[in-house]
């Protein structure tokens, strides 16, 4: 229940779980016209999730859409429905509270980035997928959060640089952005997830760190959907995600 409304969240957990545990927490929201059970499908996040131990958890937004801009008369009940979701799971499951973390799609990343602004107190990282950032309420994380942005830049729904005029949204100013939030420094690490990418990476305050992922030949897409019951291959979304996270873990005392 969240303001009043019955909300779905699909749970999975992997299998083999024993007593005392405590396993990550990934948390996926899906698209625009999209519900949980289509992002557990689209992303192969379950199948990995057997593999490497973590629960995933895929919350349906009401209307099958995220209210992610400043002033939309559902956005913070939407937020309250992700805090919501972090803290009922936390309490009900074996989750390890320093490896919580959310990734979205479209417009689930834009809700991502939004999460990220504020609720970075209940987050190790977060990971925003071909997301549309404008709009975006101010943004004043009340601690440095990790973050990794993936996009095509062929994307022609929410184009890389922006919209045409003033660039509103541009996955450049949005990285720029969280460099600063984050207290990155300057120096950066290039990288490639795959032959048709680039990866840059900067460390910052609190062991952080902000990674940005281009994708040379993609439009507006979450590579590597994997077929059903596959675990996703090493250079799709899910796996570089994955391997993002499973490094990390949220600073500071619970």
């Amino acid at each position: 229940m969240v303001d009043g409304r019955t909300l779905n969240v699909l749970v999975h957990v992997p299998p083999g779980v024993t007593a005392g545990s405590h396993l990550p927490l990934l948390i996926a929201l899906h698209g625009f016209h999209g519900d949980g059970p289509a992002m557990e499908r689209g992303t192969g996040f379950s199948a990995l999730a057997d593999r490497a131990h973590f629960v995933a958890a895929y919350p349906s937004a009401p209307g099958g859409q995220w209210a992610i801009y400043a002033g939309e008369p559902r956005a913070e009940s939407d937020l309250d429905f992700v805090r919501t979701t972090i803290d009922q799971l936390s309490s009900s499951l074996c989750i390890d509270r320093r490896r919580r973390f959310v990734v979205g799609v479209s417009n689930g990343a834009g809700e991502v980035a939004r999460v990220a602004c504020l609720l970075a107190d209940r987050l190790a990282g977060v990971a925003p997928v071909a997301g549309d950032y404008r709009s975006l309420p101010a943004c004043h994380p009340p601690r440095p959060i990790s973050m990794l942005e993936i996009h095509g830049v062929k994307d022609p729904v929410v184009p890389f640089g922006g919209r045409s005029g003033d660039h509103a949204g541009g996955v450049p100013s949005f990285v720029a952005m969280w460099r600063t939030l984050d207290r990155c420094g300057h120096a950066v690490s290039r990288s490639r997830s795959g032959p048709h990418s680039a990866r840059l990476t900067w460390r910052c305050a609190g062991l952080t760190q902000v990674s940005q992922v281009k994708l040379y030949d993609a439009g507006h897409v979450w590579p590597g959907t994997p077929p059903p019951g596959r675990v996703p291959g090493p250079e799709s979304a899910a796996g570089v995600i994955w391997r993002f996270f499973s490094g990390l873990r949220q600073r500071g005392r619970f």
